[in-house]
């Protein structure tokens, strides 16, 4: 029964990182082991979009993206590619920067290549030209905390983890 209750408080502690400050979520993203922080991931739009417009794109390029590697993925969390991304509002380019939690079982470049293509096409749904920018990162610290760096606990909508 402890164990079971011990389950259920770690999947509610990440449901609910929301909630945490911006030390605790950076020492979460740079102990957590299945966090990929050797590449840096933005996801750029181009355009004045809202920010809850933007984190409904990303959720629907993992959902797309995730559908294509593991049919069943929501059955499946184990196989399940996750997104942690902060969105950034800047002038004329609302974008995202994303931190892949990628499963062993997947090559990462074919993931790449995947985001890339999905992310286009969906840019091209909208008549707008979406781009990714991939890059290999210098420091793993460091992107961790980039990343992060305007993560505020108080707002809701800033963080999205996408564990449904």
């Amino acid at each position: 029964m402890k164990n079971h209750q011990r389950v259920i408080r770690i999947t509610v502690s990440e449901r609910n990182m929301r909630t945490i400050d911006k030390k605790d979520l950076q020492n979460f993203l740079l102990s957590h082991p299945n966090i990929n922080r050797e590449y840096v991931v933005v996801l750029n739009t181009y355009t004045n979009i809202t920010r809850r417009t933007m984190l409904k794109l990303i959720h629907n390029l993992s959902n797309r993206v995730n559908r294509r590697f593991c049919k069943y993925f929501k059955k499946r969390p184990n196989r399940r590619i996750k997104f942690y991304s902060f969105p950034q509002r800047v002038f004329n380019n609302t974008h995202s920067h994303i931190l892949l939690d990628i499963p062993h079982c997947y090559n990462p470049m074919k993931v790449k290549q995947e985001i890339e293509s999905t992310f286009k096409k969906l840019g091209e749904l909208n008549q707008t030209i979406y781009k990714v920018h991939f890059e290999d990162s210098f420091c793993e610290f460091s992107n961790a905390i980039y990343s992060s760096r305007e993560y505020h606990s108080y707002d809701g909508e800033n963080l999205r983890f996408d564990l449904i």
